[in-house]
């Protein structure tokens, strides 16, 4: 169960849910809103899978707007120049 509360911690902080020593950050209000259980140790494995998924919900709403992959840069034919068709 300690790997799963590391994994938690991990994926809220990357959310900046964390705040250093606080145990009124939101992420222990969300894990209390979904759970009512006040510290993160003391969650049932099926309890830890629904923070986390509810945590993987928001992180996809959080990186939904940036692009999955760079464009690659559209080459303009320089004029005497071989084309790309060439």
């Amino acid at each position: 169960m300690a790997t799963m509360t590391k994994r938690l911690y991990a994926l809220a902080n990357s959310l900046g849910l964390v705040e250093s020593g606080s145990k009124e950050d939101p992420f222990h209000q969300l894990v209390f809103g979904l759970t009512e259980k006040e510290h993160v140790s003391d969650l049932t494995s099926e309890e830890a899978r629904t923070v986390q998924a509810e945590l993987q919900k928001r992180m996809r709403l959080k990186n939904h707007d940036k692009p999955l992959k760079k464009k690659k840069a559209v080459r303009e034919d320089v004029p005497g120049m071989m084309t790309a068709a060439q």
